[in-house]
């Protein structure tokens, strides 16, 4: 005996004192990690590094992601780029507003692999010392129906300045391909737009990243419009053509002529539909009545 207690009592007391300082960590072990790291931990001013932001859902299912990111003034940030992201749809493209880089997108379908890449920055140090990035007012969304809000871990990342000062030289990555090719869809909802005609679209850009949508309606003389999926199409008769197209950060364009499908194309397929309908049982019955059908002749 040790102190009053047997020492079987006391080898259980001890593996239970282990198992419980190990459950929480095992708990958060599992939480989906939203990491923050950099390709260079130590840097000299003038110097430029990135810093990435990558989704790890430790065996969830992830289709939102919030947060924002502080930007130290001893930092310049030089590009953001959210090429090849896994967030296929921004709510709201990373970019510096209030001197802090905000962030939310959906990932439909949610996000199930080991890692996957969000967004990534370009800095620049400007003056010597310590400094650190963290993510801020974080949020997952778990992918069932109900944007259950799960418990996320991040931690910040620590970048050392040193006092050597080396001329900006480094050249921003190249962007000499086209964002992805896409469809717009035409479409209408009760819900959006008071049920009127609006365009779907969406694609991504594998290097810089989408920028910013344009549409045009009707000929070559008419201007872009700046905007956002989804959009409300001017013309709800659907006569006129429609070009949306997606310019990526380097600026580089992909366009996509949009499918109109007007009101009376319904009928018109419908109408076609009947008569193909009307002649293929009109002719079965004409062959049945060729092979089978015999005239009665008659009693008298």
């Amino acid at each position: 005996q040790y102190y009053g207690l047997s020492l079987d009592r006391l080898i259980m007391k001890y593996y239970l004192l282990i198992l419980l300082l190990l459950i929480p960590a095992a708990v958060w072990s599992a939480s989906p990690q939203i990491l923050l790291t950099t390709d260079q931990s130590e840097v000299s001013i003038g110097q430029m590094f990135s810093a990435k932001i990558s989704l790890l859902p430790n065996g969830d299912s992830i289709n939102a992601l919030t947060g924002e990111i502080t930007l130290p003034e001893s930092l310049e940030l030089k590009q953001i780029e959210d090429g090849g992201s896994i967030v296929s749809f921004w709510i709201e493209r990373p970019a510096v507003r209030d001197g802090k880089i905000t962030f939310s997108g959906i990932i439909p379908g949610g996000f199930t692999a080991d890692r996957g890449p969000v967004f990534s920055l370009n800095l620049v140090a400007k003056s010597a010392g310590k400094v650190s990035l963290v993510i801020q007012k974080l949020k997952v969304l778990r992918n069932d129906g109900q944007g259950t809000e799960l418990a996320v871990k991040t931690s910040p990342v620590l970048i050392t300045v040193n006092k050597t000062e080396v001329e900006f030289s480094k050249a921003l990555p190249a962007d000499n391909l086209k964002p992805e090719s896409f469809q717009p869809i035409v479409s209408r909802d009760p819900a959006l737009f008071d049920g009127q005609w609006f365009l779907a679209f969406m694609t991504q850009d594998k290097q810089s990243g989408v920028d910013h949508y344009e549409v045009r309606e009707g000929g070559d003389d008419q201007t872009w419009v700046k905007t956002e999926s989804p959009y409300l199409i001017r013309d709800q008769s659907l006569k006129n053509k429609i070009v949306v197209r997606a310019v990526d950060r380097a600026g580089n364009i992909q366009e996509a002529v949009v499918i109109l499908r007007p009101w009376y194309s319904v009928w018109l397929y419908g109408g076609i539909l009947l008569l193909v309908s009307i002649f293929i049982l009109w002719f079965i019955v004409f062959i049945f009545r060729k092979l089978f059908w015999r005239p009665r002749s008659s009693p008298f």
